[in-house]
């Protein structure tokens, strides 16, 4: 089966074809998220046109998935055409609107269930629908999982940081892309938040402090405690990165050509494939509490206090 989004004919397909580059993708959890992301390189760069010749597998990977969706988008954005040839029409995929957020459309031949308990589905991120985002991601939380209030209250406060990092921080064209699954027989949940705006690094530089500093040291720098580029509040990633190491979850950040990553409460940094933006991988393990006071001292910030007092009339 193949199905074509961008295209206005088969004559005018045929003669952008031949002038585009060509990529070939393969989204598959088994091949590591690196992977896909030095395949989109040409999409990133925005250096010409760009057919896609995409390709699914049975083991679906979140991360994979909205990291297409926004060099795509972003590279449309930027007035740069990209043609995307579909061999087969993966399910899941199209159930969490992978396929409509690049513009294809797909008769869907199965019955959509309301999941808002357990999914988020792929979604663009901007200032007039952050407030939804956050309220379907702690819906899912609340619904699903049996954490206690604290924990929500820490996550509301650090999805809420995240999300504000886009809007204050990324300065992307486009916004950011947002996806979330909850996995109850694993007991984890997913959150997958990827922008194309300018990085960290960019963003911490606008600090006279760390004018000259470089990738790795920013996202190091950019989980410590009090970090802002000058103008932000500051503390999401700490808090966040706290929170990841009393959970036991894992968590990791790339931006330009490094990463962070935070598994089994120990951080490190290295090199990976550039990409032009953010990308942030967050994984809750669903039956671990977390005691506030570990990552928050006794100084809880207003919007943690806030959901406590609010969150038992919010569903």
């Amino acid at each position: 089966m193949l199905v074509v989004a961008g295209a206005h004919s088969i004559d005018s397909l045929l003669v952008e074809y031949f002038r585009m580059k060509i990529l070939n993708i393969v989204l598959d959890s088994k091949n590591h998220t690196s992977k896909i992301v030095t395949s989109l390189k040409p999409l990133i760069l925005g250096e010409e046109n760009v057919s896609i010749n995409l390709k699914t597998s049975k083991y679906n990977n979140l991360m994979q998935a909205i990291l297409l969706v926004s060099a795509v988008n972003n590279a449309r954005a930027n007035g740069y055409q990209v043609e995307i040839n579909c061999e087969s029409i993966n399910e899941y995929l199209q159930r969490i609107n992978f396929y409509t957020e690049l513009g294809i459309d797909i008769e869907e031949k199965f019955k959509r269930h309301n999941r808002k308990e357990s999914l988020l589905e792929i979604c663009n991120v901007n200032d007039k629908n952050s407030i939804q985002v956050v309220d379907g991601i702690m819906r899912i939380l609340q619904k699903s999982t049996s954490l206690d209030q604290n924990v929500l209250s820490c996550l509301n406060y650090c999805f809420w940081e995240m999300i504000d990092n886009i809007q204050e921080h990324a300065k992307s064209k486009i916004g950011g892309y947002v996806v979330v699954q909850n996995y109850p027989k694993k007991n984890n949940l997913e959150i997958d938040l990827v922008d194309t705006g300018r990085g960290i690094r960019a963003s911490l530089s606008e600090n006279a402090k760390f004018a000259d500093i470089s990738e790795a040291e920013a996202l190091q720098e950019s989980i410590k405690e009090g970090m802002t580029r000058g103008t932000g509040r500051g503390n999401g990633l700490f808090h966040t990165t706290n929170f990841v190491k009393e959970n036991d979850g894992t968590f990791w950040m790339h931006s330009g050509n490094h990463m962070l990553e935070v598994v089994k409460g120990r951080v490190k940094t290295f090199e990976v494939p550039f990409w032009d933006g953010t990308a942030i991988h967050l994984r809750v393990k669903t039956n671990n509490d977390v005691l506030l006071e570990n990552i928050f001292g006794d100084e809880k910030p207003i919007t943690v206090e806030e959901y406590n007092e609010s969150i038992n009339g919010l569903w």
